[in-house]
């Protein structure tokens, strides 16, 4: 006869402390290894990768661990859900080997309790991993890309380039730059204001731009009016040797975030971006809404990777346990190929893009509590 006693025991136990000490030590352990045997392998690439070109240029020891601390949080980003995957998989293996996952079903805890810490620190590292790809790799990567520049290519100025053509829409204008500097003087300005039919307004021809104060104060140019058909201008214009232009409100970071890569922006740019561009094409639009969707879910696939390498390595025998960690691995491979397969979809607006950017990882959580459940 089932007593109330155990009947609670069959549908769960709470954790105990000990129990919660002991998942939570050895997956730690684990996860350091692994996070640590991933960065020092990917610090081996970044140095094979450079090693040439920074012993060439003759770098101090200070630049070259400069760039490679820098290089570290988007490796970081890319290391997590693996070694994730792999901490689950060994701990779990060790605890089926050592017959503790059976004490603990015995002590009537089931698995979802038994694992709570590597649930905590898998959410944990989601955040974290939130937090690396939205406001420190990026940065870091650009101040890595720019130190290597610095240092292998003499004379080279950051946040430099040669030449710059974009378009700020919110102003209908476009800027023409033959040498732009991010915080500096540009030299070689051609400012271009249109109608909203775009027809051109008015251009402005200028040998230098300093952006101060809010506006830009403008060098030695020549501004020129043009009729109502955009094509002629009304008059010779007017040649100036100063002008201050307040209706010119963007910013050179502005005019030059239009020029950078998807990768490099946060959401906040992003969205900067298309406040500032209504009339952005649809293809740089759908790239966008699709990174920022992604940019939210992607980090969860820490969370998916340890549902998944627990649930897949709970089997009851040495050859199971090791073709579920197989699998798991090969679920995490193919989640990244997935994911990449449907961010392309979404930009080119091909499926709608928050469908593009979250079903890849929703899927890996929702197989890894699936897989859990049925394993429990």
């Amino acid at each position: 006869m089932t007593t109330p006693h155990d009947f609670s025991v069959q549908h769960g136990r709470r954790l105990s402390p000990i129990l919660f000490r002991h998942v939570a030590g050895e997956f730690l352990l684990a996860l350091g290894c692994c996070l640590g045997g991933f960065m020092l392998l990917f610090l081996v690439i970044d140095v094979f990768n450079t090693l040439s070109d920074l012993v060439g240029a003759k770098a101090g020891l200070s630049d070259v661990l400069g760039y490679l601390v820098l290089r570290q949080p988007q490796n970081m980003v890319n290391i997590l859900p693996m070694s994730i995957l792999l901490s689950c998989g060994y701990i779990v293996g060790n605890f089926v080997r050592n017959h503790e996952v059976s004490a603990i079903r015995a002590a009537g805890v089931s698995m979802t309790t038994a694992f709570l810490p590597v649930w905590m620190v898998a959410v944990a590292f989601s955040a974290l991993s939130f937090f690396l790809v939205e406001w420190v790799a990026p940065t870091a990567t650009a101040k890595a890309d720019t130190l290597i520049h610095q240092l292998t290519e003499p004379g080279f100025v950051a946040g430099a380039r040669k030449q710059l053509a974009a378009r700020y829409s919110r102003g209908g204008r476009d800027w023409f730059v033959e040498k732009f500097a991010e915080n500096g003087r540009q030299e070689g300005v051609l400012i271009t204001q249109f109608r909203p039919d775009r027809r051109v307004l008015w251009d402005i021809r200028a040998a230098a731009a300093v952006y101060q104060d809010g506006h830009w104060h403008l060098e030695n140019g020549h501004r020129t009016e043009y009729d109502t058909t955009g094509e002629q201008p009304k008059d010779a214009g007017a040649d100036f040797a100063a002008l201050d232009c307040p209706e010119l409100t963007e910013s050179p970071d502005d005019i030059a975030g239009s020029l950078k890569s998807v990768e490099n922006l946060s959401i906040a740019e992003m969205f900067q971006l298309m406040r500032n561009n209504p009339g952005l094409p649809a293809s740089t639009r759908n790239g966008f809404m699709t990174a920022v969707w992604y940019r939210f879910s992607a980090p969860l696939s820490c969370l998916g990777a340890a549902l998944l390498g627990v649930a897949l390595s709970l089997g009851s025998h040495r050859g199971s346990r090791m073709r579920g960690f197989a699998g798991a691995l090969l679920v995490l491979v193919l989640y990244y190929v997935v994911s990449q397969f449907f961010l392309l979809l979404g930009r080119k607006g091909l499926v709608p893009a928050a469908f593009a950017g979250t079903l890849p990882t929703l899927l890996l959580a929702v197989w890894g509590l699936r897989e859990l459940r049925r394993r429990n």
